[in-house]
């Protein structure tokens, strides 16, 4: 019976640990802080910006892409070598 906890502890010891998970957020939320000035001072030192910059007054971005829009029954022939059926549906798996 020594060793069962009182009922009065109990508001304690919720107060506890809620107090214990708090100050563990607080630290997670300063730590994350910490590293993000971190990682912003190092990119900062890296001087992207100026290279950045540079790129984009000096140079031209030129894209060149096509499409092509090819029937669904083409694209499945190439791919196994047999025609498919009429319906446009695949065609079934050999049996043996």
């Amino acid at each position: 019976m020594a060793d069962e906890p009182k009922n009065d502890d109990r508001p304690s010891l919720r107060a506890s640990v809620r107090k214990v998970l708090d100050t563990s957020d607080k630290a997670k939320t300063e730590a994350v802080r910490m590293i993000g000035r971190e990682v912003r001072h190092y990119l900062e030192g890296l001087g992207l910006r100026d290279d950045l910059h540079h790129l984009l007054t000096n140079y031209r971005l030129e894209v060149k892409a096509s499409f092509h829009l090819e029937p669904l029954a083409k694209a499945l022939e190439d791919e196994d070598g047999d025609p498919p059926a009429a319906t446009g549906a695949p065609a079934p798996p050999p049996t043996s």
